[in-house]
């Protein structure tokens, strides 16, 4: 039987590598994100924008924020309703995954983020973009999402990857 850390490493590893690699086909339905996503990747830039302004960050870590901020600006943002054959299925705990096949960024929602307040899934979208940055380890992806908030003025939420990388 495996830890449950070790199966959260695991569908995280299945969902980066399914999620990320460079010919992924999209065999599965999603339309453009409601409104209400919108909004929140609005939000997520305006905090990106608000923890450029902190002096915890280097002149490189300015670059790259402005290079997260450019990605999530120009970024296709979707929604994925049905679940099935989609990172979203994978652990039933994905709240949105990217893609970026051919240098197309998109950012999917999944439908588990549904329940989740807008405040919440601005941080969600923050993750993703670090991700589209270049960064597919889930724990530094995490650990930099988090910084991003707190420097933007903002109490982090938790999500699933704090505890079990060790970010409490």
């Amino acid at each position: 039987m495996l830890s449950r850390k070790l199966e959260i490493l695991l569908l995280a590893l299945v969902a980066t590598l399914s999620a990320c690699g460079q010919r992924v086909q999209k065999d599965f339905d999603y339309e453009v994100a409601p409104t209400r996503y919108q909004e929140s990747r609005k939000e997520a830039i305006k905090w990106i924008e608000q923890s450029m302004t902190s002096d915890e960050w280097s002149s490189s870590d300015i670059s790259k924020l402005k290079q997260l901020k450019e990605l999530l600006s120009n970024s296709s943002l979707n929604y994925v309703s049905n679940q099935d054959g989609t990172p979203c299925a994978e652990a039933g705990r994905t709240a949105a995954f990217v893609l970026h096949p051919n240098n197309v960024v998109e950012i999917f929602v999944c439908q588990l983020s549904d329940q989740f307040s807008g405040s919440f899934v601005s941080q969600v979208l923050i993750h993703e973009v670090v991700h589209l940055g270049g960064d597919f380890d889930e724990c530094s992806t995490t650990r930099m999402e988090m910084e991003i908030t707190k420097a933007s003025g903002r109490t982090p939420f938790r999500n699933g990857y704090v505890t079990t990388c060790g970010l409490d």
